[in-house]
């Protein structure tokens, strides 16, 4: 089990990681990508005793997995090197760029099993996800956990942002700019932290009018075109 804890916490130890965790809610599925950033000074083919000896870039080639947690397959670790069939996994992919190094981290949920997310689960001792007449509510505890694991973490900033049908009517957001809810946690805050968000689907008026108006519009021609035929047919 401690082995098992030691690589999920890997995802986190990069020197001055700074995550970004964003969730996109639209009407059929919760889209959720991480991604894990830090200046471009590591050294990513030297081996560290972190890895078991691995370098970075051993240890995060393409046969290092992470278990989505969307299915209850029959793995029981969260990271693992060989897939097993019926779990699901995270996309992942590299960043390399001349200022940033890391990786991203991706999945699509659906509404009813996005609760089940290893990420939000793993900072959070409680992670709620709610869905009452098709309203969602997101819950968490108030303690962010990751920053008890690795002193090396920065900051991690969450975003939600919705489209299709969903409107915010409750958060405890930070702030929120065009639609864009975000959430800043940090060493100081991070006890006293917790994710509160409730989304309600509306009607799509936009859509509804989008297509009953050429509707309307097409059964008014077919109502003229059958009128001037009567009355032409009444004229002889």
């Amino acid at each position: 089990m401690k082995k098992i804890t030691t690589l999920l916490l890997t995802v986190f130890i990069l020197t001055g990681c700074t995550v970004n965790y964003n969730i996109n809610i639209d009407n059929k599925q919760i889209e959720e990508i991480t991604y894990l950033k830090q200046d471009n000074s590591i050294e990513w083919d030297k081996p560290s005793n972190l890895y078991w000896g691995y370098s970075v870039n051993e240890f995060m080639n393409d046969n290092y997995n992470i278990h989505t947690g969307s299915l209850n397959g029959s793995s029981e670790n969260y990271y693992t090197f060989e897939k097993e069939d019926g779990v699901e996994y995270y996309k992942k992919e590299k960043i390399s760029t001349s200022n940033e190094v890391g990786l991203k981290y991706s999945y699509k949920f659906k509404h009813d099993n996005y609760n089940l997310s290893k990420i939000a689960n793993y900072c959070y001792d409680n992670f709620s996800v709610k869905i009452e007449d098709k309203n969602i509510k997101i819950n968490t505890d108030s303690s962010f956990n990751c920053f008890k694991y690795y002193e090396m973490l920065d900051e991690v900033v969450i975003n939600i942002t919705t489209s299709g049908d969903y409107e915010v009517v409750i958060s405890n957001a930070d702030k929120v700019n065009n639609g864009k809810y975000t959430w800043i946690i940090n060493k100081d805050n991070a006890y006293n932290k917790p994710i509160e968000i409730e989304l309600k689907k509306v009607i799509n008026w936009k859509l509804i009018l989008f297509i009953s108006v050429p509707s309307i519009i097409v059964i008014i021609i077919i109502c003229f075109i059958l009128k001037r035929r009567i009355a032409k047919n009444n004229q002889i």
